[in-house]
């Protein structure tokens, strides 16, 4: 009996080594992703014209921002819709 117990005792460590080795693969998997993803968005913003900038943005003229384009409460914590108002409103200018 102590045999089955021993085979069942190195199955289930057979099965915790495998499950972390696919738990590892994952993890490589998931870090190489964004890198490559981020390259891809990199020149094909290269490709249109495009560069992505940081605005240091105080609270005045991001109330000015959310006045002008109207952006809800839950917009303006938003970076992300807070960059296109400001770049619509840069569209808008007549060069």
């Amino acid at each position: 009996m102590k045999s089955t117990g021993s085979n069942q005792s190195n199955a289930k460590h057979r099965y915790n080594a495998v499950g972390l080795l696919m738990l590892e693969r994952a993890h490589q998997q998931q870090h190489k992703r964004p890198h490559r993803a981020r390259e891809r968005r990199y020149r094909q913003r290269q490709r249109n014209g495009e560069m992505v900038v940081s605005v240091v943005i105080n609270a005045a003229r991001l109330d000015a921002v959310a006045r002008i384009r109207k952006l809800t409460e839950a917009q303006c914590a938003d970076k992300h819709a807070i960059a296109d108002a400001i770049a619509a409103m840069i569209d808008q200018i007549e060069f």
